[in-house]
């Protein structure tokens, strides 16, 4: 893929997007199906925050969390029936976070290669990806389900730039997980933009490039930062 070296005489730069709270709502998706379940299973006031809490922004483990809302509301259905029923509900109310269609637009209109990179299972999400539209708004889209390996590893970093046909010099790496996202990504040579989502930065080793409010100041937050450096 010759784009990957240069388009005219600007030298083409790869973005690599995280999918879950970066470019996927997961966390209004899980929110949501949250809500439904307590709904169908009356469950007490409250439930939906503290199964919301028991998630972990999705960084716990999804069969432990299903063995810890079957036992505290003592739920007949097996931990693989309500696995396997969240698993499609979630997809299926997925949404894109704030800009993110423009913000792949206005990406791909400045003629930058695009490559999603996200952890988590081949199957979710692919069709994450897939219900969102997104399979042919990028070039390039790495699972760590797929290949074996997961952010922060820079293997997978690695792995999106060469199956964009070019390397992570002048790359950059867009995340909402401060270890995951942007120190992998540092580590790995790629500049960093953070998807901050109200939070504080905190990690003292290390610091994103940039820090984003959402996707929409995206493309010209990278257009100004890529003027300072030229």
């Amino acid at each position: 893929m010759d784009r990957g070296w240069q388009r005219g005489e600007t030298a083409v730069v790869l973005v690599m997007l995280d999918l879950d709270n970066t470019l996927a709502d997961r966390q209004g998706a899980v929110s949501a199906w949250a809500r439904e379940f307590c709904d169908e299973h009356a469950l007490p006031d409250g439930a939906a925050e503290r199964i919301v809490s028991v998630d972990q922004d999705g960084y716990a483990d999804r069969c432990s969390v299903f063995e810890t809302i079957r036992s505290r509301y003592e739920l007949s259905d097996s931990i693989e029936t309500l696995l396997g029923a969240y698993r499609q509900r979630v997809v299926e109310l997925m949404t894109l976070c704030e800009g993110a269609d423009t913000c792949l637009d206005a990406l791909r209109t400045a003629g930058h290669l695009l490559a999603i990179v996200t952890n988590g299972s081949s199957q979710q999400q692919h069709a994450k990806i897939d219900a969102l539209g997104l399979r042919t708004a990028v070039d390039v889209i790495v699972v760590s389900g797929d290949v074996g390996i997961a952010k922060p590893d820079r293997a997978i970093f690695d792995m999106a730039a060469d199956a964009a046909g070019t390397t992570l010099a002048e790359s950059w790496m867009v995340g909402d997980s401060p270890l995951h996202d942007i120190e992998g990504a540092e580590r790995a040579g790629s500049r960093t933009a953070w998807l901050h989502r109200g939070r504080r930065w905190e990690r003292a080793s290390i610091e994103p490039t940039i820090t984003i409010d959402s996707l929409t100041d995206l493309p010209r937050t990278l257009a100004s930062a890529r003027r300072r450096t030229d």
